[in-house]
């Protein structure tokens, strides 16, 4: 065999033209090494591959695996591991009642070594911040969402306008800016960069991207204003002015903010408060902007797919996947994570 492009009459290896010397091609052994997966938090995507194997050209049968359906399984198991327990941390630091209100102090941690959310821009973070009476009941909220995922005002059912970026009372333009005090239930903490187009609009559209608007996503522990990259990584709108968020030194990989509900017939029977931080890499607006612009039969397809979704006992349940979660009694001096 002149080529040697197969393993028959002896056991060499195939000749390569214009190989590269061993010493330049040889890794370098690395100590110490730390593990890293490489799974990301698209349990949507997952769980479309397992629901609509056939159209995405998935295979789930191998002819030398008996158990390759598995595969999906497991990238899924170790995808929702990940977010819950090596992404992030949330607690409530502080939780005082005063004469005519309740300020509660919650402090996000990135565990992730790099920004959160990570990737492309539409993918977003956002907390939950829930008032609870003593029978569990939701007296005063902030960040919650309905069945699909759309963040609302308090605990109606009311979607916010900066949820498709339109108020139709002003007919302008809104989106939620980066908070350091939360105190109306129509305000939200939402980690995102958003991006605008040529007119001013933001925009998912790749070939729309234009200018910043907001990018206030976790930046991880050690960021530097003069680090690698720190031009295209850094913040941008309200979140450069957050000193807790970033400082002269750079980014401590937390953000604080602060929670002031008042103290009225509503919330007076309010005995604990509850935080949630929650994850989205295909949030309402962005599936409203393809459905909207786009015509084809790559949209009509992905229509298809997110309308037959089942989410429900899924880890995507209500279109989020919850990263962490804990509660705080008020008096008490620790927080208690919630059951999952």
């Amino acid at each position: 065999i002149v080529s040697r492009i197969a393993n028959i009459e002896d056991n060499n290896y195939p000749y390569t033209d214009y190989r590269a010397p061993d010493k330049k091609i040889t890794l370098r052994i690395r100590d110490p090494y730390s593990r890293h997966t490489l799974v990301g938090l698209n349990e949507f995507g997952l769980i479309m591959f397992q629901q609509f194997p056939q159209i995405l050209g998935i295979r789930t049968a191998d002819y030398m695996f008996d158990q390759s359906a598995l595969g999906l399984e497991t990238a899924l198991n170790s995808s929702s591991y990940l977010a819950k327990n090596q992404t992030t941390k949330i607690s409530v630091t502080s939780l005082d009642r005063k004469d005519k209100f309740f300020e509660a102090m919650v402090e996000v941690e990135n565990l992730a070594g790099h920004g959160l959310p990570s990737g492309v821009a539409f993918r977003r973070a956002f907390i939950t911040f829930e008032v609870l009476d003593e029978k569990g009941n939701v007296t005063w909220a902030s960040g919650r969402t309905n069945s699909v995922g759309a963040i609302v005002r308090g605990a109606s059912d009311e979607v916010l306008p900066t949820e498709f970026f339109y108020d139709p009372s002003t007919r302008k333009q809104v989106f939620q800016p980066h908070y350091q005090i939360i105190t109306e239930e129509n305000q939200a903490q939402i980690y995102e960069e958003l991006m605008a187009d040529t007119e001013g609009k933001i925009t998912t559209s790749f070939v729309g991207l234009d200018r910043p608007v907001k990018n206030n996503r976790l930046l991880p522990k050690g960021w530097r204003v003069d680090g690698p990259f720190a031009e295209i990584t850094r913040p941008h709108g309200d979140a450069e002015r957050d000193a807790d968020y970033i400082n002269a030194s750079g980014a401590p990989g937390v953000d604080r903010i602060m929670y002031r509900i008042p103290i009225n017939d509503q919330t007076r029977g309010a005995v604990s408060v509850r935080v949630t931080l929650n994850y989205q890499s295909i949030p309402p607006y962005y599936l409203n902007q393809r459905f909207t612009v786009g015509q084809g039969a790559e949209t009509k397809r992905l229509a298809y797919l997110v309308s037959h979704l089942t989410v429900e006992h899924t880890p995507v349940e209500n279109w989020k996947l919850v990263l962490v979660c804990a509660t705080r009694r008020i008096g008490d001096s620790a927080n208690i994570a919630c059951a999952r």
